[in-house]
């Protein structure tokens, strides 16, 4: 899939979400609350929307209860309805009349006569109270009770259909409850077809309700109950809220004149029904339509359960009865305000009703008030609307537990519902079918968050703290064990890097993870430092020995890197259980590079000897700053001869460091140990300062001088930094550029070359001359003569001594330094020993001999007299 694709897939799944009647704004923070109260499952869907996690409406699932918009604390969802439509062609003249909901009486009381009266004067014809239609169509109900109680309890409907949302619901999920609803329209659409079949108006119809779900039942509305427009009172009052009320009046031409004014309270039509039964009749009041509300109320379709049948059941979405609906505005007034209203209407009907304990004579009065109606006007069908879901398999659910981290029963079973779900089985079907994302369990994203502390991104496997912690409690566990610990490192991981390219870098590495990890087995640990370093730890028995020491090396043919991929592994056997894991590592690292080889893995052991090298090297590096504290390293000076003339052309300034007590610690011990420190980019500093502040007085003492050449580490050339030093010095000691060259080795080739390149021509610019040093000891590359701006290549004599032939010794190096002329650099052997290698230099065309020949490396005041007498 490409680019443009993936976006145009990407927005249509978005299209299908947030384009219904309720959806989200940008406001949402995905805290989950409208899923917890959501009675419609996969009604709200978890999404990330431009890096931001948001609760999305599915409409297709949604029934539009609208308890979501009054638990969300963040102002995040919101509904349509047709407000703003009634008003504009109220406004361009089109003939409306508005339904009222018997709870907007009860909610704006004294207020409720001066609303209506505006909205007359803008051309509202009539105002008709919905109560009347709500006992209508409490009559209807009753004779389709009595007309049914005696009939099996199985194919009898008992469930209320005075709200839509409940209906929708059922409709959309419960289609074994279908047959169950009463076919009896709603007090809404009783009055509708009542003002339509009885009183033959036929205006444009409005009804103004707290009911969001109400818009569903004014859509499906058929001609003899047609109404057009669904208004809410939250809507409708922010469109008049700049109004004053007290100069109209006006009051419903149609209204109930009993309990019709009360069903928006909750419990109220279980109470009028109730009184036109005998007092066995069972009447069930469910508060709030959720999930466990439906189920229990579809264990009456189960023929077990036949006898218990209630002859009704009334579910109220909204808890509290429909004056606390989704779509009424946050009320200034108390709570006992609105209720004392509702008393004052139920005691006015008590005052009417007369005995309303006589069930017959409540028939009887009711059917009598009604006689001129016919039940069929006021009888409904409804739809099926329900979709089978697919079956979400067993081996799904356990990957979607497996990918969140939940490994164990008692993390299956969590069920804190912070997620919006009532169990963690639920939300894993809700993630299976595309509702949820796995972040919005808590538990899950803490178990991430240590998962990913631990873990290394690129392999899997665990990281350097992880790799701690578990072999710590693997020892712990196992004290009548003993175990090994393995450091090992990639040789030249950085090559391929460099010719196979980072992700091909990265495949090598995700395939030696696999190799170690199966080598070690379940029973050991596996890690990834960093770069090429991983580190395993197992029983030192000779099953997982002979398993560590059979992996000769690594093909990664199949990855593209041709070479055979190896490392060099140190091994540390465990002594006792009171050993660190850091020393142990520490242990083992300083093994793994005492040996190593391109063509098959090494395998060093830990021994005292490599103990007594690493406190020998501990004790070099505590002594290093006090050293440099107490001008302890100086400089020597190796003398350069002309091949030909035998005059000193040059030397090489040289470090050593000769404490105060007049001891002398060897190159060969203190330069490794800096290199390894850090320290070496420290003396390289000092060695430069020294150089350039001795050629300074040199010269203002009128010695004449020869160029000398200063070494720069590996470790220097890795930073921008040494640029700027190193002409800080130029300018602080005004030496000219000509008497100082800086020389680089050839190893330090196979780091950054573009940047090592770029460092280089930048000293040149500055003036000074480049040498390559020691060219001929490691793995010298024509690529070095061709890419590297370099002046002088310094040839290594040492592989002479090292080599059984010499003849072909002689001939490479002829045909370097003929290679070396022809590039116009000039060439320089060190290491020069015996007067057969001078000899055989000259005649070969060598401009500069260095070695132990002519001189060795000798101080400063030596030096200046070897060139006084020069």
């Amino acid at each position: 899939m490409n680019r443009k694709t993936a976006e145009l897939s990407r927005e249509f799944f978005m299209a299908r979400f947030n384009n219904g009647l309720i959806f989200t704004t940008d406001s949402c923070i995905g805290c989950n609350r409208c899923i917890s109260e959501c009675s419609a499952a996969g009604a709200n869907v978890s999404i990330v929307k431009d890096g931001v996690a948001r609760s999305y409406v599915n409409s297709t699932k949604c029934n539009h209860c609208g308890k979501c918009i009054s638990v969300c604390t963040h102002g995040a969802r919101k509904y349509l309805d047709d407000t703003e439509l009634f008003f504009a062609e109220l406004s361009s003249g089109r003939n409306i009349s508005l339904l009222v909901d018997p709870s907007f009486f009860i909610i704006y009381g004294d207020k409720a006569p001066g609303i209506l009266g505006y909205v007359k004067s803008l051309g509202v014809n009539h105002v008709y109270n919905v109560s009347f239609g709500a006992e209508i169509s409490i009559w209807a109900q009753m004779n389709y009770l009595v007309s049914h109680q005696d009939e099996p309890a199985q194919k009898r409907a008992f469930i209320s259909a005075d709200c839509p949302a409940v209906v929708k619901s059922i409709e959309l999920y419960y289609p074994e409850l279908l047959d169950r609803l009463i076919p009896v329209k709603s007090p809404l659409l009783c009055t509708s077809t009542y003002i339509r079949t009885y009183l033959n108006d036929s205006t444009a119809l409005a009804y103004l309700g707290p009911c969001v779900a109400a818009k569903d039942e004014v859509e499906d509305s058929s001609d003899s109950d047609k109404v057009q427009y669904n208004l809410t009172y939250l809507h409708f009052m922010e469109f008049l809220k700049d109004i004053d009320f007290s100069k109209f009046s006006a009051e419903a031409e149609l209204e109930g004149s009993g309990i019709g004014k009360l069903i928006s309270v909750r419990g109220a039509v279980i109470n009028c029904l109730s009184s036109y039964f005998p007092r066995e009749k069972l009447f069930f009041q469910y508060q709030g339509m959720n999930s466990r509300t439906m189920r229990m109320i579809s264990i009456y379709t189960d023929k077990n359960y036949a006898e218990n049948v209630p002859l009704f059941v009334d579910i109220a979405s909204c808890e509290f009865g429909c004056q606390e609906g989704p779509g009424v505005e946050k009320s200034e007034e108390p709570f006992s305000t609105v209720y004392a209203k509702f008393i004052e209407i139920y005691n006015r009907f008590l005052k009417n009703a007369g005995d309303i304990d006589d069930y017959k004579q409540n028939r009887e009065r009711l059917n009598s008030r009604f006689q001129n109606l016919k039940p069929e006007d006021f009888s409904r069908t409804f739809t099926d609307r329900f979709m089978q879901s697919y079956k979400i398999p067993d081996a799904t659910i356990e990957e979607i537990f497996s990918s969140m981290l939940k490994d164990t029963p008692e993390k299956r079973h969590v069920d804190c519902r912070s997620c919006g779900y009532n169990s963690c089985v639920d939300m894993a079907y809700a993630i299976a079918y595309g509702y949820n994302r796995k972040e919005n369990c808590i538990h899950y994203m803490n178990e991430e968050m240590v998962h990913r502390l631990n873990t290394d991104s690129l392999t899997g496997i665990p990281n350097r703290n992880a790799f701690v912690r578990d072999v710590s409690r693997l020892i712990k566990q196992n004290p009548d064990k003993r175990y090994a610990i393995c450091s090992g490192d990639i040789n030249n991981f950085k090559v391929i890097d460099d010719i196979a390219g980072i992700e091909t870098g990265d495949k090598v590495l995700c395939f030696i993870a696999d190799t170690l990890k199966k080598a070690v087995g379940k029973n050991g640990c596996i890690a990834h430092f960093s770069g090429g370093n991983f580190a395993i730890c197992f029983e030192y028995v000779s099953e997982y020995m002979r398993n560590i020491y059979g992996i000769t090396y690594f093909d990664c043919r199949t990855l593209g890197v041709e070479m055979p991929v190896t490392m060099r592994f140190g091994i540390y056997v465990q002594h006792n259980s009171s050993e660190s894991v850091q020393t142990m590592i520490n242990y083992a690292t300083i093994s793994m590079d005492k040996n190593r080889s391109s063509q098959k893995n090494t395998f060093t052991i830990f021994t005292n000897e490599f103990r007594e090298q690493m406190i020998h090297n501990a004790e070099i590096t505590s002594q290093m700053e006090k050293a440099i504290d107490n001008n302890e390293f100086v400089l020597y000076f190796q003398p350069q001869y002309n091949s030909a003339t035998k005059k000193i052309v040059g030397a090489e300034s040289l470090c050593r460091w000769i404490k105060r007590n007049g001891t002398v610690i060897s190159p060969k011990d203190f330069i490794p140990i800096s290199e390894n420190n850090g320290y070496i980019r420290v003396l390289d500093r000092i060695i430069w300062e020294k150089a350039f502040e001795m050629m300074s007085q040199w010269i203002e003492r009128g010695i004449n001088t020869v160029p000398i050449s200063v070494n720069i580490s590996r470790g220097s050339l890795e930073s921008d930094t040494l640029i700027y030093v190193i002409e800080q010095l130029k300018n602080k000691y005004n030496v000219p550029a000509d008497l100082i060259h800086f020389e680089i080795t050839e190893s330090a080739y196979s780091g950054e070359q573009d940047k090592l390149i770029e460092r280089i021509e930048k000293i040149r610019e500055l003036g000074f001359k480049i040498a390559m040093d020691d060219f001929g000891s490691g793995y010298s590359s024509l690529n070095i003569l061709k890419d590297l701006p370099i002046d002088i290549l310094k040839l290594d004599m040492g592989f002479m001594r090292r080599s059984k032939n010499t003849d072909k010794g002689q001939i490479v190096i002829e045909s370097v330094v003929g290679l070396a002329k022809k590039l116009n650099f000039i060439t320089v052997a060190e290491g020069v020993e015996t007067q057969e290698q001078a000899d055989f230099l000259r005649e070969t065309g060598c401009d500069i001999i260095q070695g132990y020949l002519y001189s060795k490396p000798v101080a400063e005041p030596q030096f200046l007299e070897l060139i006084k007498n020069n």
